[in-house]
């Protein structure tokens, strides 16, 4: 493929500059609390540099737009309610309502500009593809973050009798929407190898696998007795999981270590996590501009995810920063970590106090886990020239678009 810096942003036979029109489920900011939110900033950012684009994205009730990237214009659609509390059937109907009001906004501004492709991100926004290829007569690109069937099959798993069969009629709609709407796309994208391999199942097409985008934490002296939980703490996995672990695991390393503390990092924590703080053993930030500063100086970090899809962000900054981990196998999907080696498997509570305790008495275990954690990120996990190789397929699906419609007039 040619290198971004090289391409020449018009079609062989074509006579105007491509343009791209990028629908996102959310707001792409640098400070975005959701980890998909800054994979979206950081890609659409280096994509804005080398080709026009314009972007529409749904905004959550409560959320402050920061940082968007510097694209050539930028609409918001405030969602009626916040996409990730919509769980249940109403929740599902409100959130089409959003998607149908953003269908409606992206073809409205394509009866005003001439767009080259359309990329959808979140499957969830792909699932107007078919609809703005039909009506606007222009090809799409559907960046998959997680599988939203994939994300249900696991959310199933926890809950009762008649929540499951109604998320289960629920996952067989969105698989149906999907497939069909990932099958009729130009491209696919993803940011995982177990994502990829769920979509080659699906569809038969083999998508651009990218490094997820991720920072760095500054590591400082460790604090003696200090583990931490970090995320948007207004997904109910995120506080489920929180919970989870302050009602079965805490109690058994405090009774080992009386001075540990757990530090539950995360913006909007809900009333049924907060009633958990009480500045000793637990402690509860809310949102912090600067989560490294506490990040960076605990001794362990804790994954005891409940249920989820997708490569965890969260855990590769951890493991990036040389922060031992202790995870559970959901969430180290996508991560082609060997337990025992890069991270600290552990499934049950007394698995996880078992560890979380090791780990604090070893401090050469600790570095172990440290350095062969960073190695391994480095190794994988490279950013550099994955820009490149998305405008590189954005620029074949545009080209060949374009040299068709030459060939056919």
């Amino acid at each position: 493929m040619e290198k971004a810096s090289e391409m020449n942003v018009k079609g062989e036979n074509c006579q105007h500059e491509f343009r791209i029109l990028h629908l996102a489920k959310r707001v792409p900011m640098k400070n975005s609390s959701h980890a998909g939110g800054k994979i979206s900033y950081y890609y659409l950012s280096y994509v804005a540099e080398k080709l026009p684009c314009d972007l529409i994205a749904i905004r959550q009730p409560t959320e402050q737009v920061g940082e968007a990237p510097n694209v050539k214009s930028k609409r918001f659609i405030t969602a009626p309610i916040d996409v990730r509390d919509a769980t249940d059937v109403r929740g599902l109907i409100e959130r089409f309502v959003a998607y149908g009001c953003m269908l409606l906004c992206a073809l409205k501004q394509m009866r005003r500009k001439k767009y080259d492709l359309i990329v959808l991100e979140w499957p969830a926004i792909g699932f107007l593809g078919p609809f703005l290829r039909y009506l606007g007569r222009v090809e799409y690109v559907i960046i998959v973050h997680d599988l939203w069937s994939d994300r249900l099959s696991t959310d199933i798993k926890y809950s009762h009798t008649v929540k499951k069969l109604m998320l289960g009629a629920i996952k067989m709609l969105i698989e149906k929407l999907e497939k069909w709407s990932q099958e009729k796309a130009a491209g696919l994208v993803c940011f995982d190898y177990r994502t990829a391999e769920l979509l080659v199942q699906s569809t038969g097409k083999n998508p651009l696998v990218l490094p997820p985008f991720y920072e760095v934490w500054q590591r400082f002296a460790e604090e003696p007795g200090t583990i931490a939980f970090y995320g948007d703490m207004s997904r109910f996995v995120n506080w489920k999981s929180a919970v989870w672990f302050i009602e079965n695991v805490l109690p058994k390393v405090v009774a080992q270590k009386p001075y540990i503390k757990f530090y539950v990092i995360g913006a909007n924590p809900p009333p049924q996590l907060q009633k958990y703080h009480d500045g000793k053993n637990v402690v509860v930030t809310g949102w912090l501009d600067n989560p490294a500063t506490i990040l960076g100086r605990c001794q362990i970090f804790v994954a005891p995810l409940l249920s989820g899809a997708g490569i965890k962000i969260k855990v590769i900054e951890a493991m990036a920063a040389g922060l031992p981990v202790v995870a559970n196998a959901v969430a180290m999907q996508g991560i082609p970590a060997t337990p025992g080696e890069h991270y600290y498997h552990a499934e049950t509570p007394d698995e996880f106090a078992l560890a979380i305790v090791t780990l604090m008495e070893d401090e050469q275990l600790r570095k172990r886990f440290s350095e062969k954690a960073v190695q391994l990120i480095q190794d994988v996990f490279c950013l550099e020239r994955a820009g490149d190789k998305l405008i590189s397929l954005y620029y074949e699906v545009m080209k060949t678009k374009c040299n068709n419609s030459n060939s056919l007039a």
